[in-house]
């Protein structure tokens, strides 16, 4: 049974992670702690004098009960292994940036996410995307009202290779987030949720984050699309493609808000789910 143990600091505590290939999985204390004495001596009898001797008790575990113990983690990560095929949300996945390549455009972004800037980076890019569509009277009607009278097959097709390019951009972002903690992200790709076809980036590693880094993770991608809409306005302002830049920042900023929900997921699902603390969200 091969697995690595980790131990985070949280706020108001510690949380134990246990890592067996690609898993991640909460453990508690007492699991932990049998766990990191099973890696330097796998005698069941030895662990449960040393586990006694470490919370001063005498009959806290027995060697029964160490036996059980190790027994049901093997079965634990067999059977996870076994359905983390079936269990995939998206399907059809094929890699777009990995490795060395990806490792070299998440680090030179990763200054975005100093933890100081980041905070009022995102609240100042949020404050100036909302005052625009305040100042120019943009709501949802004004916006379906712009798209009717701008629709045409050519600008279509624009916005969809456009758009798809912001989202890959704001895969980049939760991918540097991660990066930048040092929880190196795994790849970008492409698949299909449901019948979707979405972008997704594998940040498992983020796993070994605390509370707050995890957070800022999930909220990357939505941080590097508010920098585009910034770049919109100010396109909006000197181009002369006045029209067809609003179409993006209309579209990119219902991206975003969709973005925050949690009944899906999407990054709004994982915000909720590690703000709350709460594991197997969709379930619960």
């Amino acid at each position: 049974m091969n697995f690595t143990l980790a131990k985070v600091k949280e706020s108001n505590t510690d949380r134990f992670v246990l890592q067996s290939d690609n898993k991640y999985f909460s453990i508690n204390e007492l699991l932990f702690e049998i766990l990191s004495e099973y890696k330097i001596n796998p005698d069941y009898g030895t662990i449960s004098s040393s586990i006694n001797k470490k919370f001063h008790q005498n009959d806290l575990t027995s060697r029964e009960f160490i036996e059980n113990s190790i027994d049901q983690v093997k079965k634990m990560i067999e059977d996870s292994a076994k359905k983390s095929d079936k269990k995939t949300y998206i399907h059809n996945k094929f890699n777009i940036l990995k490795d060395s390549a990806g490792d070299r455009v998440y680090s030179v972004l990763s200054f975005l996410f100093k933890k100081n800037l980041f905070y009022i980076a995102f609240l100042l890019l949020f404050a100036i995307s909302f005052t625009f569509f305040f100042v120019n009277n943009i709501g949802i009607i004004e916006s379906l009202v712009h798209f009717q009278k701008n629709f045409t097959w050519v600008n279509m097709i624009l916005y969809y290779f456009i758009f798809f390019f912001i989202i890959f951009l704001h895969e980049i972002g939760h991918a540097t987030a991660s990066y930048s903690f040092g929880a190196k992200p795994k790849e970008i790709g492409f698949g299909l949720y449901f019948i979707f076809p979405v972008m997704y980036t594998n940040t498992t590693n983020a796993w070994k984050l605390d509370k707050t880094k995890r957070i800022i993770v999930n909220l990357g991608g939505i941080y590097v699309q508010l920098i585009v809409n910034l770049l919109l306005i100010v396109l909006y302002y000197f181009s002369p493609f006045k029209d067809f830049t609003l179409s993006l920042l209309i579209m990119n900023t219902a991206s975003i808000i969709t973005s925050f929900n949690p009944f899906f997921r999407y990054d709004g699902y994982w915000i909720f789910s590690d703000y709350f603390q709460i594991q197997n969200l969709r379930e619960k």
